[in-house]
């Protein structure tokens, strides 16, 4: 027998029996999650439905850089673009997903050196000006994705950002090795595409990176930063023009 299918035979059983006592430990949004479907832990209270507005972060239809005010625990939220140190305006534009009529629509040149820089055309969305973001009560995050024929980006990235992996000149408490956040890169879309990712499934990128202990997000949800979406040449020498959009972006 492959020792994958021991470890799931295994996982199994443990769940089961620690049901039968009355305790679930799995943490929603992890990979293993499906092993406490239909399982209740007596000793934690379920979680309240929370309806879309309060699930919301941006669908960018006030045309403003502003978060949902409606968002769950968050009405100061904000939108902002750059293009290596150059802060963007003018990036909710006409056109968005799902018949609404705007989106973050981010283009531009963007100047590789080939020296290991990684610079990028980034959007973030920050929850607070200061301060960490709850998302506990959540499993996930999806929104919609395009991008140009015209978009020659070689690496397109989505990712969560956490305490742990954020600066602290940004407000986290990451003092060396920072930024390797947990994500998951984009595959290219000409048409609007609906994205969606469990938080268990967002890794961070390998070889680099300050420690996290635990080492996965879903033990990490009271420490969100911001989430992040890049686009860059990945260390390829040239200039490359970048064009996408991002909406209707909400937990789930």
């Amino acid at each position: 027998m492959a020792s994958s299918n021991k470890t799931l035979i295994l996982a199994s059983f443990f769940a089961v029996f620690l049901a039968g006592c009355g305790a679930v430990f799995v943490n929603e949004g992890s990979q293993n999650a499906f092993l406490a479907e239909g399982l209740k832990n007596p000793d934690k209270p379920p979680k309240p439905q929370l309806s879309r507005a309060s699930r919301l972060m941006g669908d960018f239809e006030d045309g403003t850089t502003s978060m949902n005010p409606k968002l769950y625990s968050s009405n100061e939220g904000s939108w902002m673009a750059t293009n290596g140190s150059e802060i963007l305006s003018g990036f909710i534009a006409a056109g968005g997903a799902n018949g609404t009529t705007r989106a973050a629509h981010l283009r531009g040149m963007v100047v590789d050196t080939g020296d290991f820089s990684y610079p990028a055309l980034v959007l973030q969305g920050k929850f607070h000006a200061n301060g960490n973001y709850d998302a506990s009560l959540f499993i996930g995050v999806r929104f919609y994705y395009k991008n140009a024929p015209d978009d020659k980006a070689h690496r397109s990235r989505f990712s969560v950002a956490i305490a742990p992996t954020v600066s602290s000149s940004e407000g986290g408490s990451c003092l060396d090795q920072c930024g390797n956040h947990y994500g998951a890169n984009i595959n290219p879309s000409a048409e609007w595409t609906q994205v969606s990712y469990k938080f268990g499934d967002l890794a961070r990128e390998q070889g680099w990176g300050a420690t996290v202990t635990p080492p996965g997000l879903p033990d990490h949800l009271q420490e969100l930063v911001y989430l992040k979406w890049e686009h860059g040449a990945n260390n390829v020498k040239g200039t490359f023009m970048m064009d996408y959009s991002i909406d209707e972006v909400e937990f789930f």
